[in-house]
């Protein structure tokens, strides 16, 4: 079983709740993603593999965005400050007795981020406060293999069915999730498959590895299966 968690993880989900802080009035187009949604919704289930990310990964619908307060301000006075990349807001937190520089980063669904090329058009918003990030209309943007190998073991297959025909039935995450879909197999339908091989050397040693391979190929293929009958 994982031991105590990481001190830099638990910094990094203390700035990530300080960014909802700041960020408070916009909840309602708030959407957590990336590794911390995975932990927060799967736990860490019986992998020997602790949790552990050291950002955090908020997407926007600018749909629900409402003007003010304007994004950059609102982190700007939580004392967040713009990194080098575009929606990239990092804080400075105290790690024991060691100053660390932990971010997060605020997302938007390229279908709904307007002409830029990296960064979002969500005026009255700055252009640098958010990033564009294909397949985030389906919340797949920035995970792992492990991440999605934690899921499927986590949820039961009938509710990943319900959630993927709940996806494509939504006219704005309908095509990354068929994009999803068609790509699984070929990432993870097999023990030897690409994202299968990622998941175990993330894993190894802590967990043997054509054990986890096995079970990932068979999760997938039942996932699959079921979708097609779906």
């Amino acid at each position: 079983m994982p031991g105590a968690p990481d001190p830099l993880y638990i910094a990094a989900r203390r700035v990530l709740l300080d960014a909802l802080h700041a960020l408070r009035d916009h909840i309602p187009a708030i959407v957590l993603v990336g590794a911390q949604a995975v932990y927060l919704h799967a736990g860490e289930g019986d992998l020997a593999v602790a949790p552990f990310t050291t950002d955090g990964d908020l997407a926007l619908d600018p749909r629900r965005l409402g003007p003010e307060p304007l994004l950059e301000q609102a982190l700007g006075r939580e004392g967040f400050r713009p990194g080098a990349a575009v929606g990239h807001w990092e804080r400075s937190i105290d790690v024991e007795g060691v100053q660390r520089t932990v971010a997060v980063d605020l997302l938007v669904p390229e279908s709904l981020g307007g002409a830029g090329r990296r960064g979002a058009r969500i005026p009255p918003h700055a252009k640098t406060v958010a990033r564009k990030a294909i397949g985030l209309e389906a919340t797949l943007a920035d995970y792992d293999a492990l991440d999605v190998y934690r899921l499927l073991r986590a949820l039961p297959t009938g509710e990943l069915v319900r959630r993927f025909r709940v996806l494509l039935a939504d006219e704005t995450a309908r095509g990354a999730a068929a994009h999803a879909l068609k790509e699984f197999p070929r990432l993870f339908g097999s023990a030897s498959a690409v994202g299968v091989g990622m998941a175990v050397r993330a894993a190894v040693p802590l967990e043997r590895g054509d054990t986890l391979a096995a079970s990932f190929a068979v999760l997938t293929n039942d996932l699959i299966d079921e979708m097609r009958k779906a």
